[in-house]
């Protein structure tokens, strides 16, 4: 926490830092005001500005590592890597896991042109588990085509819905609506035009509109 009396601090008795661009400390103390609440025997991070190529770290928590009952499952997710492509695009590849559930895979593209007034990203995920895989796509974009033409899209699709409600851990994926929408709209100097098309799935029966 970055302000003059923060409400978080990491402390450490030993910092060093290494080739100008990674630092480590140890043991490290995380302090809530000026309260130890976690200790950590050593930690590092990159701090390098900008963005950059690299592994993303994986999440999980403690009870992952260190089970307390038989019965515990284990999760791990957002294990992958980071490509920064250029200035304009970037991607990414993950992969998380559900011990006794599923495994399923994540892809993530991002484009934008301040210049061509272009930006959007495409999202790809699969899972895999004994009762059978599930595919999900989604499309975003937003476009100016010159001054008064503006092009929208925001594209939706899930294969199956059982599967992708059983891996969900919120509770509105239980009854939120699948959507899909693309519109153009030109302005005229005497007039504004606008066309648009929309699909509504929802989750909680096989209603579609």
């Amino acid at each position: 926490c970055d302000i003059d009396e923060p409400h978080y601090s990491f402390r450490a008795s030993k910092i060093k830092l290494v080739n100008d661009d990674v630092i480590v400390a140890s043991p490290v103390v995380l302090y809530v005001s000026n309260v130890p609440v976690f200790w950590l025997p050593f930690f590092a991070s990159e701090i390098q500005q900008g963005r950059r190529s690299g592994l993303l770290p994986p999440r999980f928590g403690f009870n992952d590592i260190v089970q307390t009952s038989s019965g515990a499952s284990r999760n791990v997710t957002d294990f992958g890597y980071y490509w920064a492509i250029n200035d304009y695009m970037d991607a990414q590849a993950t992969v998380d896991w559900f011990s006794g559930e599923y495994t399923r895979l994540n892809g993530r593209f991002n484009y934008r042109w301040l210049k061509k007034f272009v930006r959007g990203g495409l999202l790809y995920s699969q899972s895999f588990r004994d009762s059978g895989s599930n595919l999900r796509l989604d499309w975003d974009h937003d476009q100016s085509i010159g001054l008064n033409t503006q092009l929208r899209a925001s594209i939706q699709y899930i294969e199956d819905k059982q599967i992708y409600q059983d891996e969900s851990f919120r509770p509105d994926a239980q009854t939120q609506t699948i959507d899909s929408d693309i519109g153009l709209n030109h302005r005229f100097r005497f007039a504004n035009l606008s066309a648009s098309a929309r699909r509504r799935q929802y989750l909680n029966d096989d209603r579609v509109e």
